[in-house]
């Protein structure tokens, strides 16, 4: 009957609605954790292409919460996810981890394309920092580990190799302020 179809639509779209929600960052409308290493598992299980994941962290977040308040830090998160999906290409996954981290699952990536999406990141940071009239400076720290057919898919052992790099940036970018 007409009314059993339209009930099944309705259905169909709450469900799909609800699929949508549950995968969703609901501040940066990007992935969300859960989502985002669900999907990298399978992609890398159905995968033999060369890959890289980024991980991404803002700098001196905390201050900026601390200073200016929460919603200046969620302005500086759903800053960042916007000059984030301005950096990376259409088929590469941004997802938001928590807090002020994202990760990044990079389709065919290598070192030389790496630093020019950094390049790009560091520009499009500096042109907001230029033109928002936000209080704060927005800046972020980003490590990239390669995956593939010659380096294996262990998963933990990537993301900790993104984390570290991340991390040895991160160290490089305070002592530099704190010359200053």
């Amino acid at each position: 009957s007409k009314d059993s179809v339209a009930i099944q639509r309705k259905l169909t779209k709450y469900n799909e609605e609800l699929e949508a929600m549950a995968n969703t960052d609901t501040l940066t409308k990007l992935w969300n954790r859960l989502h985002l290493m669900q999907y990298i598992e399978k992609k890398v299980s159905d995968s033999y292409n060369f890959m890289a994941i980024a991980i991404g962290d803002i700098d001196y977040f905390k201050s900026v919460n601390d200073t200016y308040g929460h919603a200046a830090g969620d302005k500086a998160i759903i800053a960042e996810s916007s000059i984030l999906k301005s950096t990376f290409r259409s088929n590469d996954i941004i997802g938001r981890l928590g807090g002020d981290e994202f990760a990044i699952l990079c389709q065919e990536m290598n070192e030389a394309k790496f630093k020019s999406h950094r390049e790009t990141l560091e520009a499009l940071c500096d042109n907001y920092n230029k033109t928002s009239g936000a209080p704060f400076k927005l800046s972020i720290s980003i490590g990239c580990a390669p995956f593939g057919p010659e380096t294996g898919y262990d998963m933990d052992k990537i993301l900790a190799m993104a984390d570290s790099i991340l991390y040895k940036e991160k160290k490089l970018k305070h002592k530099k302020k704190s010359r200053r």
